[in-house]
């Protein structure tokens, strides 16, 4: 049974979340131990507070991953965000502009 963690502040200083690398490793080996084998990284986004870009939460995730399997931490980080509700989300999603959870187009996670 897999177990998954939709809504995770796991890469490190992007938020409110993990402050740098070492807590995020302590955070999924906290995970893994609770038996989440699935973490969806939601960084928060909001306008003039944290800019995080699409890009760069996919370059964060594939980092991360990367040490965690150096680590031989059996836990994997998938991306996402989380969006402050803003008028202009409509139009940012039809441009592509906005980080589903997982990347697939699906699901957005909107804090309102």
């Amino acid at each position: 049974m897999k177990l998954i963690d939709v809504h995770s502040h796991i890469l490190p200083g992007l938020d409110d979340g993990s402050r740098d690398l070492e807590q995020t490793i302590a955070m999924a080996r906290a995970a893994q131990a609770d038996g989440i084998s699935h973490l969806v990284a939601t960084p928060h986004v909001i306008k003039g507070v944290y800019e995080n870009r699409k890009e760069n939460i996919l370059k964060q995730v594939l980092n991360v991953n990367y040490y965690l399997r150096h680590l031989k931490i059996d836990v994997v980080i998938m991306p996402g965000a989380e969006y402050l509700l803003d008028p202009d989300m409509p139009r940012r999603m039809a441009a592509g502009e906005l980080l589903t959870l997982n990347n697939t187009g699906s699901y957005l996670l909107v804090e309102l």
